[in-house]
């Protein structure tokens, strides 16, 4: 699962993907559902509707930079489309995340 997402050569963002998968499986264990189960509903309360709400249910271990991971989780797992519903965040990063950089860099006009 952690191979499946682009993420920088840096400890922090390996910790927020290595958080993200951690705060799926305990979400699973206390549903007892599988992720391919959860409604956008579900992944929405565990993203947040925003960074400050995710930040107030998360548990303390988790940092800022799981959300972002949680998010391209959600839509890869998931089929999360309702990006609308999740405040403000940057875009492209979750795609970068989700197609890899590589991918972009490899695009004519660079984006």
């Amino acid at each position: 699962m952690r191979a499946s997402l682009w993420c920088p050569d840096d400890g922090s963002y390996r910790r927020g993907v290595d958080d993200a998968i951690a705060l799926i499986l305990l979400r699973c264990a206390a549903r007892r559902r599988t992720v391919w189960a959860w409604s956008a509903e579900d992944w929405l309360a565990l993203i947040g509707t925003s960074a400050r709400q995710f930040t107030a249910n998360a548990p303390g271990w988790a940092e800022g930079t799981v959300r972002p991971y949680l998010t391209a989780y959600a839509y890869l797992l998931g089929g999360f489309t309702e990006f609308d519903q999740l405040g403000s965040f940057r875009r492209l990063p979750l795609a970068w995340r989700v197609f890899g950089l590589l991918a972009f860099n490899a695009l004519p006009d660079g984006r």
